[in-house]
Order: structure tokens, then sequence, then C-alpha cells
């Protein structure tokens, strides 16, 4: 995937913002990774309001400049709410910071002229190579001249790099100017480029935009891509529909399911009809550039014959029955056993304690099924009645991953 860098100076000047008239924000989300510096902007992209939940925090790609001002309970409620990777310079390493960020979070800043540094090549730098996510290379526009013979020797000197780590997600800082075929170049090596920030000049003309449409394969089907798109709360596959640019620039604009209708040879809003619409999430390109997956909130039905999916029925998830039971803790009806439960939470509390015990002594593998059951009942009562979503639990436990 192709990235961008926001940076603090962007936001000071209010260059970015989210009502931006061109290309906003959450325009930029929809369609490429996000490198952020500034932890207001972060915390704001973290903890959304309106169209896009906090629950779709898994859903993008959310990346970080760690700066001096950042305390450890802020990165650890950034992880939380689904921050993906924290990056920071090798040289510049707070022994506390860097063991709250586990290495799955972690990513390294090296300068393109320190690469070749045999300093940088030492036993500390491998072993914080071999170990973290990612790493950011900086300063490639200064040191080469951007033309396609530099490009390749840059490719095979960054392919060295996987010899420390061959899972290391590499990002390259690429200037505005950088060509289609250039960035397909990059991305056909395993190689993510990052724009170096999304400043007044992409703004203006949604080069951006133009430039992720250009890097795709619409060769291979006739001007067409094929459109997997899955829910973006139950990942469930709900349909399958064709993109052309046309559609493609369309969604990314308007944040809904727009496709092309091969039927019809239109632009196809989904909903507009039935009322079934999409908000679009996320999209993103498998690695051959010539397929899509969008990421969707869907409201009512994805099928035509008023079935949830094309191709099964919704299956029941956690978050679902969550959902349910933060509806009824809200409503607060008198004959809701749910809604009693949660309007006292000692009394909740109470009763958690019980299904405790009665976890610890279950009798055989069918009655811990069914205490269990209850144990998970009464504990997402809790998380309903404190606003908790089972995204915030699933980024803690990820966060603790070894």
């Amino acid at each position: 995937m192709i990235g961008v860098k926001i940076t603090k100076k962007m936001l000071q000047e209010g260059k970015l913002t989210q009502k931006h008239e061109k290309i906003s924000l959450n325009q930029l989300i929809r369609i490429f990774e996000v490198l952020i510096e500034g932890k207001e902007l972060l915390n704001d992209l973290l903890t959304p309001a309106g169209e896009r939940s906090s629950r779709h925090s898994k859903c993008l790609d959310v990346h970080f400049v760690l700066d001096e001002t950042v305390s450890l309970d802020f990165l650890l409620r950034s992880f939380r709410n689904g921050l993906n990777t924290v990056f920071l310079r090798p040289h510049s390493l707070d022994p506390n910071i860097l063991e709250a960020i586990p290495p799955h979070h972690r990513g390294l800043i090296v300068d393109w002229l320190e690469l070749s540094s045999m300093s940088m090549l030492g036993s500390k730098f491998s072993k914080l190579m071999s170990t973290a996510k990612a790493l950011l290379l900086t300063g490639w526009k200064e040191s080469t001249s951007s033309e396609d013979e530099d490009l390749m020797d840059s490719i095979e000197q960054i392919t060295n790099i996987w010899r420390f780590n061959p899972k290391l997600k590499v990002y390259l800082e690429i200037p505005s100017n950088t060509t289609p075929s250039q960035l397909r170049r990059l991305l056909e090596n395993g190689i993510h480029p990052m724009f170096l920030q999304a400043g007044d000049e992409l703004n203006d003309n949604n080069q951006l935009i133009e430039t992720f449409v250009k890097i795709l394969d619409f060769d291979k089907n006739d001007g067409l891509i094929p459109t997997i798109v899955q829910d973006a709360t139950t990942n469930q596959v709900l349909m399958v529909a064709y993109s052309n640019r046309d559609s493609l620039k369309e969604a990314i604009l308007t944040g809904r399911g727009v496709y092309y209708s091969r039927t019809r040879q239109e632009l196809w809003i989904k909903g507009q009809t039935s009322g079934n619409t999409q908000t679009l999430i996320r999209m993103m390109p498998d690695c051959d550039l010539d397929s899509l997956l969008f990421l969707v909130d869907q409201k009512g039905t994805a099928c035509h014959l008023n079935q949830y999916s094309c191709f099964r029925e919704r299956q029941f998830t956690l978050t679902e029955l969550l959902d349910t039971l933060r509806q009824r803790v809200e409503a607060n009806t008198p004959h809701s056993y749910t809604a009693r439960m949660a309007r006292d939470e000692q009394v909740l509390l109470a009763k958690i304690r019980e299904e405790c015990e009665e976890v610890i002594n279950y009798q055989d593998r069918s009655n811990l099924i069914w205490e269990l059951a209850d144990l998970y009942y009464f504990t997402l009562v809790l998380m309903a009645r404190n606003g908790i979503t089972l995204e915030e639990v699933t980024n803690e436990l990820e966060r603790r991953k070894k």
C-alpha cells in the first residue's frame, strides 16, 4: 500500500482538516496508510465521531512518529484504539518508551545516507532491525535523482535490508512527483511508498487520488477491476462488483459504495434505489494491483434477493451481541434483564463474581461451555455499560503479544 505522511506543521497551519473542500482526511484514510506527526491529530483519528465508528480502527492503517511530548499512557491508549505502528529513531530510544512498544508495533526511522553507514549495522541496530515490524527510510529524495536507473539501484540496496528481518515492512519516503510506473515498481518489489506529506499542491488538484487510481491495473479486464465488498464490522464478504476509474474516484470522494454496472453500462451507487446503502470505510488493492477490497458499513441487505450477503446469511458475532446489549442498556426499558443488570454496577459485579466461581467449579466440558457463556454475557453487559468496544480489548491483547 501507499502511505501519506501528515506533519505537525500542516496541522498547525490548518492545511489539512476534516472539512477540507478538496481532499479531506477522511478521504485520505480510505485509500492510504497514514503516518501522523502530532498526537492531537492521532487522537482525533483514533477516536472519531460521526460516520466512522471507533470499532473500525482495525480497518485503518494509522502510524505515528514518536516525539518527546508523548506519555506512556497516551501510547497505551492509542494502541487500544487501533494504532498500528510507532516509528522512532534508533539513536534516540528511551528505554522505558521502547519497552512499552511491542516489537510487532515498533517501527524504525533511518535516513537514507545512514543506511550504508557501518555504525548503523552494529549489533544493537541489527537486533532492533531483527525484531521490528517496519522500517521508514527518509531522505531518499535528497540523496538520489529519482530517475528510473537510480530507483532500481535503490531497490537493490533496500532488498539487502531483508537479511536482518525477511518480514520487515519497508517504507520509502518519496516526493509527490514520483510517477505511477515508479510506484508500481516499488510495490512490485515489496517496498511501500510514503509520500512526504499531503500538502497544498496535493490537496488542490487531488493528485493523491489520481495517483492511486493510475497505479491500478485496469487493462487486464477491459477497464474494470473486480471489487470484493466486505462488512467492516463482521468481516463477512457481502458481494462482488466491478469498478472502473470513474466509479472508483466517486467512491473515494463520496465515501459510498459506488461501482460500475456491466449490465446498464453506467455508474451504480449501491442502495440509491433500494435504500440499502454502503458507507465506504477503507479500500485497498491486492498485491498485483488488479483487484480491490472495499470495507463498508452496510445499511440493510447487500444482496438483491434481500439477503444480508450474496454468499451466506449473517453470522453471529460477539460484536453483534455487544451492539444489541448496548442498545438495551441505552434504552433502559423496564422489562429488559440486561438493562436491569446495568443500572447498578455493584449488582452486575456481584453477578460476575458468581459466574467466575461457577466457571472455576465447572463439572464437565458441557457445563464449562454453559458457564463461560454466562460469564461472557455479564462481562459484555459491563462493557456496554462503560462504553468499551471489543476492538479495544482485542487491541490490548494484541499489544501484549510477544
